[in-house]
Order: structure tokens, then sequence, then C-alpha cells
């Protein structure tokens, strides 16, 4: 370290700022604020944390009135995919493409066969003309 000298201070340069003795507390100008009214304030300021109060309650009111306001009640089923398993071309080598194999007798492949003859149009599929018959189609044998 430096070796510092330091001068003698002489006592006349120092001086008073008050010389009455008494130091008093100046009023405040502005009302008091409470602790509320003061987080309010600091949360109005976050800009971020307004857009979230406002996606939220965004949310609440869809969690509240949606089930008013749809047409649709919380009994109903999609009986079409109630059964079906999860498709993704993404994760296919896992199996979940969508597909599941099935062990059927002639019988229930021709039903099979019929009704998807009946969903495609395919009206001069030959394996699936008796099936078509006997389940009431327009199909003519």
């Amino acid at each position: 370290m430096e070796n510092v000298e330091y001068k003698k201070l002489d006592k006349s340069m120092f001086e008073f700022v008050q010389q009455d003795g008494t130091i008093h507390d100046k009023k405040l100008d502005t009302k008091p604020i409470g602790y509320f009214k003061d987080a309010f304030i600091r949360f109005r300021k976050n800009k971020s944390s307004v857009v979230a109060f406002i996606i939220i309650v965004i949310l609440l009111l869809f969690a509240l009135f949606g089930p008013v306001i749809s047409r649709h009640t919380t009994t109903e089923v999609d009986g079409y995919y109630t059964l079906s398993l999860p498709k993704s071309s993404l994760f296919s080598w896992a199996g979940w493409d969508g597909a599941s194999k099935q062990t059927v007798s002639q019988d229930g492949y021709d039903k099979l066969n019929a009704i998807f003859a009946e969903d495609i149009g395919d009206r001069a599929n030959v394996n699936a003309r008796p099936i078509l018959k006997d389940y009431g189609s327009q199909v003519d044998p």
C-alpha cells in the first residue's frame, strides 16, 4: 500500500447546516397509499402481468360460460372415434399407425368387406353382394 499522509484538518473548515438545533420532518404533500393500492399500481406497470391476467380471465370465462353456450352436452359420445387407435406418421415405427390386427372368420371378413364396399360405393364387389343384401342395402344381386 502506498504511504498516505493525512493533513490535520482545521475546525474552521466545518460549519453546521442548521444552527437552531432542532430538525423537523416535512409533512408529505401526497395522500397515503394503502397496501392493495400500491400493489395494483405496481401490477399495472408490469405489462406482461396485465396480459397474463387478461388471458387467465378469458380462459375462466370460457370455462364458466362455454358449457352453457355450447349446443353439445357432456353425455354426447362420438362413436366413430371412441375405439380408434392413436395415429401418427412420425411415430408409426412405434405402432401408432392407427391400425390393429384382427383375426376374424370368413363371415366376419365378408361383413367387414361389405361395410367397406358400401362406404366407398363399390357395388360391383362380388364378395360383398350377399352380405349387402342381408343388411338391407340397395344393391341388386
